[in-house]
């Protein structure tokens, strides 16, 4: 039994030592980097991170090409170790080139690898230099892209650029101008247009029974039908949304049997 233990202990011995050999010993932090290597860089040759970025600091050196002693070599607001996750550049601190750093991007919400993240055919940078939304296509919520409308010379923080009444996503839609009130120079503003173009008709009923107007409401164009009974004041009694095709409508007045009514179209 004595001999036996006598043999074991050499070999625990051994497998020990090979064990500390087995710790690389020339790079005490398992980074990559020997400690030597670390000395002249000024990293920490007992920290495998030495910035705390989520690099190690050998593959900062090795692999990325990014200072291990900077959380954000490229300094556009995020760390090395989160540029690696999301997939942008490490080294460069607007990856997609679109005039925001990646780091103000993220705060944004936007897409820092995308152009145009609403894909509204402005980019990401010229949206907030213009004070568009980068992540909604159409910020003034009138029908038309904010890149369509920056195309076309209407304000994309407006509705109704011109103030004509139409929204600029219909003046667009039915290739009028939204700067202009009065597209054909006619005389007649395009708002006024689009009524005459709709074929508004009063329908007179027998006494008793509500009056009505039928009308073509034209494709893209929503309207608000109004009604008064003394012209002083006006109701909204239905809304008609926008169509692609031109559709006939038929709207009664709320109540029968009123001795005067009154209706107007108001395209939008």
């Amino acid at each position: 039994m004595k001999k036996h233990l006598n043999f074991l202990l050499p070999m625990l011995l051994l497998g020990a030592l090979q064990g500390v050999a087995q710790a690389s010993p020339n790079d005490r932090d398992d980074d990559g980097l020997p400690d030597t290597e670390e000395a002249s860089l000024g990293t920490n040759p007992l920290d495998e991170d030495s910035d705390d970025d989520g690099l190690s600091d050998g593959d900062e050196v090795l692999k990325y090409a990014t200072s291990p002693l900077q959380l954000d070599t490229d300094r556009d607001g995020l760390y090395d170790g989160e540029e690696i996750e999301a997939g942008t550049k490490t080294l460069d601190p607007d990856s997609d080139d679109d005039g925001l750093e990646d780091g103000y991007e993220a705060s944004l919400a936007t897409d820092p690898l995308d152009l145009d993240s609403d894909g509204d055919g402005a980019w990401d940078g010229e949206e907030i230099a213009a004070e568009t939304e980068a992540d909604i296509a159409d910020t003034d919520g009138d029908g038309a892209s904010d890149g369509l409308e920056v195309s076309a010379a209407s304000d994309p923080l407006l509705v109704d650029s011109d103030e004509d009444g139409l929204h600029d996503g219909t003046e667009l839609a039915i290739e009028l101008d939204p700067t202009s009130t009065d597209t054909d120079e006619n005389g007649e503003g395009d708002q006024q247009s689009i009524v005459r173009l709709s074929q508004l008709v009063f329908q007179l009923q027998p006494a008793g029974n509500p009056h009505q107007i039928q009308f073509t409401a034209l494709p893209h164009v929503s309207y608000d039908v109004m009604y008064s009974e003394t012209l002083l004041t006006w109701a909204k009694i239905s809304e008609i949304d926008a169509t692609a095709q031109p559709t006939v409508h038929t709207i009664q007045e709320p109540v029968a049997g009123r001795p005067r009514a009154f209706f107007n179209l108001k395209p939008r």
